[in-house]
This record gives C-alpha cells, sequence and structure tokens, in this order.
C-alpha cells in the first residue's frame, strides 16, 4: 500500500529537517514524499532539493507564493499513493506512525482515518497530553462528530483515500486561512466510512507566528465569511441540521469578534455585517426557518449598534473638528 505525503513549505528553513527525518526514519518505507515549496525566502527550497537528490521517495515542486491551498492542491495533482496524509512542515510524526495506519488500513479500507495529536508549544517547550483520544468504530462523518463529541478540523489529523478525494474532485479553496476546516466540513458531509484509533501518531508544533495564530486581518474575516456560506449550502447534506446551525453560528459569532478587534474603516465592517445578515436573512426567507430568524435579528441587532457607532464617530470627529477650530480662532 502507497502512502502519499503531501508537505507544503515555506520559510520554514529551521523546522523543516525535523520534519522530513521523522518521515525517512518510518519502518515502513513504501511512500511518497511530495514537497511543495510555495516561494521560500529563506532556505527551505534549497533544502527540499538537497533532500531530493539523496531520495528518490521525495518530489519537489517548485511555485511562487501562492498559499497553502494551493500548495496542496498541486501536491495532490502528482500524489500515487492509495492514502494521502497531509503533514506540515513545522510539524513532525511518531515512530512508526505510518506502520500504525498501514495496518489499520489493511484490515478495513475506509474513506478517511482519524488519530491523536499532541500540542508542542514553541515558546513554552511544552507537550500537552494527547488530544481526543479515542477510539471510534467504522461510521459515517455526521455519527463520527458526535461520539468525537467535537468537529475536529485539522487536516494533518487524518488519513484520506484517494478514491474518495477523486470521486468528490475535493480541493483545498484557496486565498483564505481556514482551509482545513472548509476542505473537511465538506470532507465530513460526503465520507460513508470514516473511523478513529486511539493512538498518537502526531505532534502539532505551535507557533507564535504561524499562520494559525496571526494576527486577526482582513483574509481572517473573508475566511469566515466562507466558511458562513459553505456551511449554509451544507444545511441539506448528511451532516445534522442543528450541527450546521450551531457552526454558522459560532462562525457569525466569531466574525463580530473580529470586527470588534480589527482596525477597519467603520463603513467597511458596516458592508460586511450588511453581507452576512443579506446570507441569513436569505435562508430564513427561504426555509422560514425560527432559527435563522433568531440568528437574521441578532445580526440586525449587531447592525444598528454598529450604525450607531457609525454614526457617533462622526459626531465625535465633528466636535474635535469644531473645538480645534475655536482653538485657532481664539489664537488669531
Amino acid at each position: 500500500m502507497l502512502l502519499s505525503i503531501v508537505i507544503p513549505v515555506y520559510n520554514v528553513e529551521k523546522y523543516l529537517q525535523q520534519c522530513i527525518d521523522s518521515v525517512l526514519a518510518q519502518n515502513y518505507t513504501d511512500f511518497q514524499i511530495i514537497l511543495v515549496n510555495d516561494g521560500s525566502t529563506d532556505g527551505s527550497g534549497k533544502l527540499c532539493d538537497d533532500y531530493a537528490k539523496n531520495e528518490n521517495r521525495i518530489e519537489v515542486i517548485h511555485q511562487s507564493n501562492k498559499g497553502l491551498s494551493e500548495a496542496r492542491n498541486n501536491g495532490l495533482k502528482i500524489a500515487r499513493g492509495d492514502y494521502i496524509w497531509f503533514i506540515d512542515s513545522d510539524d513532525w510524526i511518531v515512530k512508526n506512525a505510518i506502520n500504525t495506519v498501514v495496518e489499520e488500513l489493511k484490515k478495513e479500507k475506509v474513506e478517511m482515518l482519524g488519530f491523536s495529536m499532541i500540542d508542542f508549544k514553541e515558546s513554552s517547550q511544552q507537550f500537552s497530553e494527547p488530544f481526543l483520544l479515542k477510539d471510534i468504530e467504522t461510521t459515517n462523518g455526521n455519527n463520527f462528530i458526535k461520539k468525537n463529541e467535537m468537529f475536529y478540523a485539522p487536516v494533518c489529523s487524518y488519513i484520506y483515500q484517494s478514491s474518495f478525494i477523486k470521486k468528490y474532485q475535493f480541493v483545498f479553496k484557496e486565498n483564505i486561512i481556514h482551509e482545513d476546516e472548509y476542505f473537511n466540513l465538506i470532507c465530513f458531509s460526503k465520507v460513508k466510512k470514516i473511523k478513529k484509533i486511539a493512538k498518537t501518531l502526531y505532534y502539532y508544533r505551535r507557533r507564535d507566528n504561524s499562520v494559525s495564530s496571526s494576527k486577526i486581518s482582513i483574509i481572517k474575516i473573508n475566511s469566515t465569511i466562507e466558511l458562513v456560506k459553505i456551511s449554509i449550502r451544507l444545511r441539506n447534506s448528511e451532516l445534522d441540521y442543528s450541527f450546521i446551525e450551531n457552526q454558522i453560528f459560532n462562525y457569525i459569532c466569531s466574525l463580530f469578534g473580529y470586527l470588534n478587534k480589527v482596525n477597519l474603516p467603520i463603513k467597511q465592517k458596516y458592508r460586511i455585517i450588511k453581507e452576512v445578515k443579506l446570507l441569513v436573512a436569505q435562508q430564513a426567507k427561504l426555509k422560514n426557518d425560527s432559527n435563522f430568524i433568531l440568528m437574521e435579528k441578532y445580526i440586525y441587532n449587531v447592525n444598528i449598534i454598529s450604525f450607531y457607532f457609525y454614526i457617533n464617530y462622526f459626531r465625535l470627529l465633528r466636535y474635535y473638528i469644531e473645538a480645534f477650530i475655536k482653538k485657532i480662532t481664539k489664537s488669531l
């Protein structure tokens, strides 16, 4: 059984060797490593090429900086494996991890296989306890989420069957930073055979300057809006209606939290709120759904509050301008 490992690379010269070496040190050897250098400006690209020269299981793709999603999508295009594992280039896998997953997949050829991870916090050099360590027998995506007691999004914590990805033509949405959550929402809406093993196979490095911990930006806001949109489209999928509604509400709450913190013009914030309100209002009208009607009212109230601050912002600005003019006039 061939396993394709897709590793996007961007300015991780400090961590890349540990990541690649953890794969090459595995007892199971039938794998393909695809390193996608996403326009790195440090020595990461050269390091990729150096490894490829000495290891025929490694293939390298060089592309201009287009982001994590496009890097993974380009890696998918040349993946030959029966199964695919997406690994982040600043993380690493445990000893015999590949042998463990291959043995499980030989027992039953599921479409997705989940496992546990351990967080490594770089700033304190501390490891967490294994996260969501439990066995879940083969089921569909909806039941898996219930048994797992949460929707866990990181794609590095799952192995994906290649034929499953090809069947539904899954790709990572580009130009967003919540690509894992977007991708797995769609996967979980389609998967019929997914299981989980109570084993820890992956070390997830948490860095203060990583994409996942980056400061709130307009990209993060737009990404959250995309999550609202895909969740709305999945309301008629195999996923529980209540789960989707809860996801939408959580994304909207997160969005308003971001808007409260981000430094954007008031008008731009107002337009964003209006866009989300329109999305929810359309669903409330289409389905006559009481929960969506409540969401619409919630957004309407935020809308009014935003407008209130928008008006008072100009009142305050006018006050300071008039005070400044009076001060200048008196000094003449």
